[in-house]
């Protein structure tokens, strides 16, 4: 094969010089293509024609087309029936899924560094291009995945929705962090969820153990999977997911009753109104008021407070501390942290502080008709005699969860999806007691039920823990795998206990995609997005890039890509979905370019017309 430029202005020619059919061994037909534009990096715009042979006699059993051979220098540089080259392809998919830039900014780069314009519906198509030679790829390259999982491996397995549209389910490889396979789904269907899970057991292996959350859906797809494939994979439960669970069903009424009381109350509203009244008061020297405030608690509030308003600036700072009542949540949210029981709390705390300066006559009279004010507030709330039972019994629900929580050894690290470091790592010493721990707290658990310990709401907590343990026990434990290296000693490797690399997958999808479509609420967007951009992830993945791609950069896949489309196409990989299967139940677009119709309309009011006249109606 070669490459032939005209020097006198003709367009660009690619030629084979493959002449014989390959079915029936006779010369073929030589046909020329008509001129067209194409559009690479390495060469900008510019018009072409190919040449290329065709055999009369012969054609394709597949498609019943005819035998074709076309310029083995085009097809490395261009894919069929497209203008732009791999090169610009690649180039798009990097700058839009890697690099995460907006149309705009893509239009941009690629007319100022390599001197081509490309419309934003082109760049979107290359992009989507590129995530499927991606996808070739990567299943191409399954039998090396296998090996590299060798002895075994770990399934992270989640699905996630923003604003309730969109599900998108991601399987992840645990120890290698590499995304096995990405799909739309509409809901979390047991069916639809084993089907995709047994693709990629039987893709890449089976697993030592699938982790997931405490969806019905899932739990039964990963059981249902595990018995009919016979599976010696073991079945995990996130126990952040558990944890969560466990807490909605002990707190979740106690704590909207309180909620509901406290806005009864109007607590927040009056508290507002008295911030915002006294700011007015002290406008004209906001400044020396902060000053004095500053002072003021630095020296344990033992500093006298002179005049009306640093009394009233004092008081203003009262309300504003309870009003930033989440701060003692330190970072978590229900049901690990109980807001409404932190502004109580601190509703009790500025009663005392209060009556504490008011009684020992340090605010001015002007300042004490405002305290008066700000005490029948808090007060209000403190001496609530059915907030005081609902706080009593949300606190003896917490205590109960709490000792659960500590049982099992999950920190706020665990919870919020942090990659830092933990207090406590998950070592095998602690993983391994974390069973018989569990057993001694249900033990005790009992004992005190049987006993009568307890008020009735620790009681109550304590039969829906009993009752989660009994369910989801088995899930709960033996997160190591023990192997034998080539030495034929042992190696133990930990299984994380959350699912939160999948967490944290999802988080940074979510905010890459807010980067380059500029957009906050993904609903619409995530419901569209192509699945495949997960796996994007793993081209940030040192282990990914040397065993499928060989160590390959941008710049050297146009190559690789040029070779998939004569081995696989996307449509044949377990990651395709027709356009129903990714929008489920909703309106896909094919569809609604039918439906959506005047003239469909005028269908439907025919048919019902000519009924309602051939019944007499």
């Amino acid at each position: 094969m070669h490459l032939l430029r005209l020097q006198d202005g003709s367009p660009l020619v690619f030629k084979t010089i493959s002449d014989t059919c390959p079915h029936c061994g006779k010369r073929m037909e030589r046909k020329r293509a008509k001129e067209r534009e194409i559009i690479t990096l390495a060469g900008g715009a510019m018009t072409m024609a190919e040449e290329y042979y065709v055999c009369p006699r012969c054609r394709v059993m597949e498609t019943g087309r005819r035998v074709i051979h076309h310029s083995e220098a085009l097809r490395s540089i261009l894919p069929p029936n497209t203008k732009y080259g791999y090169d610009v392809e690649i180039e798009v998919g990097y700058l839009k899924y890697a690099d995460n830039k907006q149309m705009d900014e893509i239009s941009c780069i690629l007319e100022d560094a390599y001197g081509i314009s490309v419309p934003h519906s082109k760049i979107h198509e290359l992009g989507i291009r590129f995530l499927m030679h991606m996808v070739v790829s990567h299943y191409l390259s399954a039998p090396l995945l296998r090996k590299l999982f060798e002895p075994s491996c770990v399934y992270h397995v989640d699905a996630t929705c923003e604003a309730g549209r969109g599900m998108e389910l991601t399987v992840k490889e645990g120890w290698t962090g590499i995304v096995l396979g990405a799909w739309k789904i509409a809901t979390e269907n047991e069916e639809v969820i084993k089907q995709h899970l047994k693709s990629t057991v039987e893709m890449f292996g089976e697993p030592a153990a699938f982790v997931s959350d405490m969806g019905n859906g899932m739990m039964s797809a990963i059981s249902g999977l595990i018995q009919e494939l016979r599976l010696k994979s073991r079945h995990l439960i996130c126990h952040m997911h558990f944890l969560k669970a466990v807490g909605k069903s002990i707190l979740d009424d106690t704590t909207k009753a309180l909620k509901s009381q406290l806005k009864g109350r109007g607590t927040l509203a009056q508290l507002n109104n008295f911030v915002k009244e006294t700011g007015n008061i002290i406008k004209p020297k906001a400044a020396d008021m902060r000053e004095f405030l500053t002072c003021w608690h630095k020296s344990g509030a033992q500093m006298d407070i002179p005049g009306d308003l640093e009394g009233i600036a004092v008081l203003r700072a009262l309300a504003q501390w309870v009003i930033l009542y989440s701060a003692d949540c330190g970072g978590e949210g229900f049901p690990f942290a109980m807001p409404s029981v932190m502004l109580f709390d601190r509703c009790t705390s500025a009663l005392g502080s209060l009556l504490n300066l008011c009684g020992k006559d340090r605010l001015s009279e002007r300042a004490i008709k405002h305290a008066a004010r700000l005490r029948q507030i808090v007060a209000g709330v403190v001496g609530d005699p059915e907030i005081q039972k609902t706080v009593q019994d949300l606190k003896e629900r917490v205590t109960v969860f709490t000792e659960l929580r500590n049982t099992l050894r999950l920190e706020k690290t665990d919870i919020y999806k942090q990659a830092k470091d933990k207090a406590i790592s998950d070592e095998l010493e602690v993983v391994a007691t974390l069973k018989e721990e569990t057993s001694r707290f249900r033990g005790t658990l009992c004992g005190k039920l049987e006993d009568g310990a307890g008020s009735d709401a620790y009681a109550s907590a304590t039969r829906t823990i009993l009752a989660y343990l009994d369910k989801y026990g088995r899930y709960l434990f033996d997160h190591f795998v023990t192997s034998h290296d080539a030495s034929g000693g042992i190696v133990i490797k930990m299984i994380e206990r959350t699912n939160n690399i999948m967490e944290r997958s999802y988080r940074d999808q979510k905010h890459k995609i807010r980067r380059r479509t500029g957009i906050k609420n993904l609903g619409f967007v995530f419901e569209h997005l192509f699945p495949a951009a997960a796996m994007m992830d793993n081209l940030e993945n040192p282990a990914y890039v040397e065993t499928v791609l060989n160590n390959r950069t941008r710049a050297d896949l146009a190559e690789l890509f040029s070779t998939l489309d004569d081995i696989m196409d996307y449509r044949d990989t377990p990651m395709f979905q027709d356009d129903l299967q990714v929008v489920g139940g909703r309106l896909p677009t094919a569809d609604k370019k039918i439906v959506g119709k005047a003239a469909f309309t005028e269908v439907v009011t025919m048919l019902a017309v000519e009924y309602i006249n051939s019944s007499n109606l």
